[in-house]
């Protein structure tokens, strides 16, 4: 039998008790061959490293036992590779490793104790050394499995079948044994479901039996529940469940870390049989019970994923704030592993929770960490499960395209391997994408596929009526959408889906039913704290409540709403979900500002502040935040009571802050001050999209007027037709001027009398006007452009423009021919034409006692550029090329060295931008559609001009489309000679330079210079 041969283990950490380990007694009988060491851990020491070599012809086993202690290993050989990456505990709950000295010659072990609760950490080291002389079916048996599981997160799933096959077939040739064992139930756990495991677990159950292994036959007993409940078989699931509680009173005494683990799992079991029946208080104590043993569980790992079973089942019964924290608690646990699958899924799913909670691109940076992770472990399945949810998340922001590339991908993955039960949630949200298209066919097929994989679970059948009658509704068959809701219901039931309901009986309009319904998911979305779904009830209830005829309810009830906007915009200070969440409540300011119109229709500054507080709010929240400090790191989580854990996570998403509610202290000054404070000659003309009808407010520190436009798809086509006529090699100049004055009626007919009265036009623009210039629209009652007469600057909202006028970027700087930055690096593929020409240009006009700092070629790297942007300057210009990423503004570029393909964390990103502290009273960004990007509802274009706004910068001038290379030289030439020599206003220098290419016969189409808007504070620095 298995006989212990000479090993010496170096030890180096001052935590072990002897500086070697020495196994020479060779008649040992092999039932004790097995060497154990006992080691106590100091709180300040929680971490050893030993360096080992296995002799020739030998194989050495080691198995690390903690004790009120979690453990993080790492084995390295001589090339560095990680033999213990990824590996779970085997079936007696081991942490096992085999080595052979073509493994450690030597090998270094790296081990991390991650201490539980209060109680000393302790780890008992097991050593074995097998001579492979003597017993060489052991060895090749033993490295038959250490391969398989070496190798089995990085195959696919047929060759970790086979691996695990030819171990198992090795094994057999052994006598039976503990260790025969558990190679055939990693094999079996290794394995893609099928129906042969089934009995293939009943076997090893009945093996385990026999040796009176009571842990691994409770691990069996489990793994064949898991089975049954996977195959819906409620009556088998509950078989092995009482089998498994039988088991487990044999283990409570003798195990107790299996006990408490296997517990807490068939608890979660339990409750999902419970939540499948509506039996819901049995669901919440089953929770409860297993929630209750995970402070008596030290394995980490084991604690997240018993917290992502109760996460789960939160999110399934709509409890999202208990699902929120119980996936954060579990990723915070998974990060003390090394265990990449199990931080993969448990970033997964907090990231699902997320994106249910309207935390959308909070979400998207979750399921991408967990994508990376599923495709380095080629998790197939999970990589559909991620896909999938990223369909979704795709879906509900609009990307239409991407969201049903997405589906599809997932659907093929989820076909690759082989969970056909997966597919009905993905045909279903197919069938919702098509629908919210206009594609009713497309979106009927869906549903019909996805009702062929329908079980008789409630839980599905609610899930498809809910989805068809979606799909009605979306298609205005609002009777149908009623039909189908209830037809698939249980008679006595209670309304799972109050707010669709109501939204079917608002289509109806049964205004009562309506309001009756939406109150109710008023109450069901607050106490599951469901942001998105509170805010979209208290929508409804208003548009409901206003029908009816209760117009001061309705605002009383917006109201509420848009308070809770402003709590979460607290809430989420560093979550770049919240200029999506924001953008989605456009609905609720445009129905507010509905009723605050009708019903004051004197009150111009009352419906004013209706849409100011839907204008870049997170714009200029980013702002008042600057230079916050952000605050320190959590403190570990493994040693803190879990109960003080929940209660904590709990707290802070549920957390009101007292400042939530906007005040004067958080505004720079009320609407009237800070229009009395506007120069004389001044005006801004404040416009607001909406699906009814859209407003303009003409605003000057004397006059204040609002006046009524077309509707938002009315104008919309209006803007379309115009800019589709602007690009001189597609468009036609007859059609550019009818789509230009039909655009400019529209916009400027209502206040046309009161335009001459001002030189300088401050344009707050909403929705699809950011990309139109209005310098090169023109009055109605003259006809002549408004650039001819009128210094034109945007704001993306009066709080920001009052902002930029009140917050100087440092006052105390020197004058202004003293500072300025050019960025003109070298770019794959070329030089801009007459880049030269422009830089030489503006040094030109520099005084030459202060020539501009240049960082050119080599110089204007990522290092250089972002150490040039923390000191300060007047002025900061880049001439450069740009990339924008329409769907992920974050991923939107400006080129330095290198190129975008192959180099992109080489150039300046959005989010390094933003992190920078920029001192610059003006940042020119002379590149192509540097003013452009994805267009957020309320806050405008979120693209690189923004971005320098958030990092510091007053006053940007940037591009609304892809510039003419050499018109922009021209411009930019003519520009700083205005500024530098005549010393004239921004706005007035860069109005002018325009004039000048206008009148130039080769540049005098709009499209060369109308491109380029100012943006920010328009006076003088």
């Amino acid at each position: 039998m298995l006989q212990p041969r000479l090993l010496i283990i170096a030890v180096t950490s001052s935590a072990l008790t002897a500086a070697a380990l020495c196994f020479a007694d060779e008649n040992l009988p092999a039932d004790t061959s097995m060497q154990s060491e006992r080691i106590l851990f100091e709180p300040e020491n929680n971490r050893f490293h030993k360096t080992i070599s296995v002799p020739h012809g030998q194989r050495l086993t080691l198995q690390f036992q903690p004790e009120h202690a979690s453990l993080r290993i790492q084995v390295f050989n001589h090339l560095g590779e990680d033999l213990f990456a990824n590996r779970h505990a085997d079936l007696l709950y081991r942490h096992r490793l085999s080595l052979t000295d073509s493994d450690c010659a030597p090998c270094a072990i790296e081990v991390d104790v991650v201490p539980r609760h209060q109680a000393p950490a302790a780890l008992t080291l097991e050593s074995q050394v097998t001579d492979c002389q003597r017993e060489p079916a052991f060895c090749d048996a033993d490295t038959a499995l250490e391969f398989a599981r070496r190798t089995e997160l990085s195959i696919s799933p047929t060759d970790i079948s086979q691996h695990f096959a030819l171990a198992v077939q090795q094994w057999q040739a052994l006598p039976p044994s503990i260790e025969k064992l558990n190679a055939q139930f990693l094999a079996l756990h290794a394995a893609e479901s099928t129906s042969a495991n089934s009995t293939a677990f009943t076997q090893l159950a009945s093996q385990a039996r026999q040796f009176k292994a009571w842990p691994a036959l409770a691990q069996i007993q489990f793994m064949q529940l898991h089975e049954a409940l996977a195959q819906d078989d409620t009556a088998l699931t509950q078989q092995y469940l009482r089998e498994l509680e039988q088991t487990l009173t044999r283990v409570q005494t003798t195990d107790t870390h299996v006990f408490y683990t296997l517990s807490a799992q068939a608890e979660l079991v339990r409750a999902e049989l419970f939540l499948h029946t509506e039996q819901l208080e049995k669901h919440a104590a089953a929770i409860a019970r297993a929630s209750a043993k995970l402070d008596k569980i030290d394995d980490v790992a084991q604690v997240a994923r018993i917290l992502n079973g109760v996460g789960f089942l939160h999110r399934i019964n709509k409890h999202l704030d208990q699902a929120a924290a119980s996936h954060q608690l579990a990723l915070s646990f998974s990060s003390e592993t090394t265990d990449l699958a199990l931080q993969m899924q448990s970033a997964y799913y907090l990231g699902v929770v997320s994106a249910l909670r309207g935390r959308y691109f909070y979400a998207q940076s979750l399921l991408a960490r967990a994508q990376q992770e599923a495709l380095a472990l080629k998790a197939l399945i999970w990589q559909a499960h991620i896909t999938a949810a990223l369909a979704r998340i795709a879906m509900e922001l609009g990307s239409v395209q991407e969201s049903e590339a997405l589906y599809q991908k997932a659907q093929t993955l989820y076909q690759l391997s082989g969970a056909n039960r997966e597919l009905k949630t993905v045909y279903l949200n197919q069938a919702r994408l098509f629908s919210l298209q206009g594609k009713p066919d497309t979106s009927a097929e869906f549903l019909r596929l996805a009702q062929r994989h329908l079980s008789e679970a409630p839980l599905d059948r609610r899930h498809y009526s809910e989805t068809l009658a979606e799909a009605h509704l979306n298609a205005g068959q609002c009777a149908d959408a009623q039909h189908a809701l209830t037809s698939l219901t249980d008679p006595g039931s209670v309304n799972s889906a109050p707010l669709l309901t109501a939204k079917i009986h608002l289509c109806l309009q049964n205004w009562r039913d309506a309001a009756a319904n939406a109150r109710a998911a008023v109450t069901q979305f607050t106490l599951d704290q469901d942001d998105l779904g509170m805010l979209s009830a208290r929508f409804v209830l208003a548009n409901a409540r206003w029908h009816e005829g209760f117009a001061s309810e309705a605002l009383a009830i917006i109201a509420a709403a848009t308070h809770s906007i402003e709590i979460l915009r607290d809430d989420l200070q560093r979550d770049d979900m919240r200029r999506q969440f924001l953008a989605l409540q456009r609905s609720l300011y445009d129905l507010q500002l509905q009723i605050t119109r009708e019903e004051s229709p004197s009150n111009i500054l009352a419906a004013l502040q209706v849409a100011e507080k839907f204008k870049a709010r997170t714009l200029f929240d980013a702002l008042l935040r600057r230079n916050t400090p952000v605050p320190d790191a959590e403190a570990k989580v493994a040693q803190l009571p879990f109960a003080d854990l929940m209660a904590t996570t709990l707290a802070r998403l549920q957390a009101t802050p007292e400042s939530a509610a906007p005040s004067s202290e958080q505004e720079s000054r009320s609407l009237r001050d800070a229009l009395s404070q506007l120069p004389e000659g001044t005006a801004l003309l404040y416009f607001f999209m909406g699906t009814r009808q859209s407003y303009l407010w003409e605003l000057s520190a004397g006059h204040q007027q609002v006046y009524s436009l077309p509707a938002e798809p009315e104008l919309h086509g209006a803007i379309d037709a115009y800019l589709a006529q602007l690009n001189p090699q597609t468009g036609n100049r007859d059609a550019l001027y009818q789509a230009g004055s039909r655009l400019s009626e529209y916009l400027l007919g209502s206040v046309a009398p009161q335009l001459d009265q001002y030189q300088n036009l401050v344009i707050v623009p909403d929705g699809a006007l950011h990309r139109v210039p209005f310098a090169a629209l023109f009055n109605p009652q003259n006809e002549s452009r408004l650039l001819l007469t009128h210094n034109i600057s945007y704001a993306r909202s009066l709080s920001t423009f009052n902002y930029f006028s009140e917050h100087p970027s440092h006052p105390q700087a020197p004058t202004l021919r003293e500072h300025i930055l050019l960025v003109a690096p070298d770019l794959a593929g070329g030089e801009l034409e007459a880049r030269e020409a422009e830089l030489a240009a503006i040094t030109r006009a520099w005084p030459s006692t202060n020539p501009p700092r240049v960082l050119a070629g080599h110089a204007a790297d990522l290092a250089g550029v972002t150490a040039a942007l923390a000191q300060p300057f007047d002025i900061v210009h880049f001439a450069s090329h740009t990339r924008l990423d329409w769907d992920y503004p974050s991923r939107s570029l400006i080129a330095l060295n290198g190129d975008f393909a192959s180099q992109p964390d080489s150039q300046l990103g959005i989010q390094t931008i933003r992190d920078s502290s920029l001192n610059a009273e003006l940042v020119v960004l002379s590149a192509c559609a540097t003013a452009a990007g994805k267009n957020l509802a309320g806050e405008g274009p979120m693209g690189l001009s923004r971005a320098f706004f958030e990092a510091g910068a007053k006053r940007v001038l940037a591009s609304l489309w892809p510039v003419e290379d050499r018109a922009t030289a021209q411009i930019m030439a003519q520009f700083y000679r205005n500024l530098l020599t005549e010393q004239d206003e921004p706005t007035s220098a860069l109005r002018k330079a325009q004039l000048a290419l206008a009148r130039n016969p080769r540049w005098n189409h709009p499209y060369y210079w109308a491109a380029f808007a100012f943006y920010g504070n328009p006076h003088a620095f």
